[in-house]
């Protein structure tokens, strides 16, 4: 089954429930998840953090998925704007699977989010706020 994408590698065309908000004087968070849009979509902790994120008026959350033949998105950036995760101020990810962390480094890299911290010291860059959840055991 082939899935019709929407402008720019995002989100499916008719995707239901999409949103999309304007970046100005908001909190950015980009919400990855290293697996395929339709995992992603099927994870319930994924979709709810998305909507509590951008149920505050002063946030805005974009997701951002490992990109498929047959589905949406782009390494490293996300499905509604297209920035690289790198623009966002909070970066976060959700992990169902341990085979799903072998995803995240390439991409962090794709979206201009220095995967190692020795790369990240030797850069003396910005330094952007991670943070991971996965189901308990």
């Amino acid at each position: 089954m082939r899935t019709r994408r929407g402008p720019k590698g995002g989100p499916p065309a008719g995707e239901v429930g999409a949103v999309r908000k304007e970046w100005g004087g908001r909190l950015r968070a980009a919400l990855v998840y290293p697996n395929r849009y339709a995992a992603a979509m099927s994870n319930l902790g994924f979709l709810s953090v998305h909507g509590r994120i951008n149920a505050r008026s002063d946030a805005l959350c974009e997701r951002s998925v490992l990109p498929g033949p047959d589905g949406p998105g782009s390494a490293g950036t996300t499905l509604e704007s297209g920035r690289r995760i790198a623009e966002f101020q909070t970066v976060a990810f959700s992990l169902s699977y341990e085979n799903d962390l072998l995803n995240l480094p390439g991409l962090l890299e794709a979206g201009g989010v220095l995967p190692l911290r020795e790369a990240r010291d030797d850069a003396g860059g910005r330094h952007h706020h991670r943070s991971c959840g996965c189901p308990p055991n």
